[in-house]
């Protein structure tokens, strides 16, 4: 009788601490992905689209704009309209190898993309700086851009800007895009 009640004592143990530890969890995950989601106001809290069935086949190309109070940096899409965690991120700058990556700047956005969909372009996504043609960067707040590459269905972005400065994202349609804004 003893030995029952002490197995049933663990098992309701068992079943508490389980159930703490799936609250706290649940709440840390909470407080990593809190952000702002769309939003036309300025902040630097990071923006967050979390939406079941959100997927793109692809990134089809990625401009960098100087704009009247602030630069502009838009990711357009082959297909469909990916998830994203748009934030601030504490140099150094590294690829899921632990490899480091020199991103230009004194303040650092990481932009993550998810799904996007296995194809051979996507998984074959070299990790690049991206500039125009030969030229550097015409922007004044936005020094640099680097694809971080796909990998497990994510493509990461790095931007490098001259200072750590308000952002604004939203998802534009007809084609898919990413904008994001960074107020001077």
């Amino acid at each position: 009788m003893i030995g029952k009640a002490f197995g049933v004592g663990l098992l309701w143990l068992a079943i508490g601490l389980s159930s703490a530890l799936a609250q706290s969890y649940s709440q840390r995950d909470q407080d990593y992905y809190r952000g702002r989601g769309e939003s036309s106001a300025w902040g630097t809290d990071a923006a967050v689209r979390q939406r079941s069935g959100g997927g793109s086949l692809g990134v089809k190309r990625v401009r960098i704009e100087r704009r009247a109070g602030y630069d502009r940096l838009v990711f357009e899409f082959d297909a469909g309209a990916p998830n994203y965690w748009v934030h601030y991120e504490d140099p150094p700058i590294q690829l899921y190898s632990g490899e480091v990556v020199k991103v230009r700047g004194k303040a650092f956005i990481e932009v993550s993309l998810s799904p996007i969909l296995y194809s051979k372009k996507n998984y074959n996504t070299p990790v690049v700086r991206l500039k125009r043609g030969r030229t550097p960067l015409r922007t004044t707040l936005v020094s640099d851009v680097w694809s971080m590459g796909w990998f497990e269905g994510e493509m990461i972005y790095a931007v490098g800007l001259n200072a750590r400065r308000p952002f604004r994202v939203r998802m534009l349609s007809n084609p898919a895009r990413l904008v994001i804004d960074f107020k001077k």
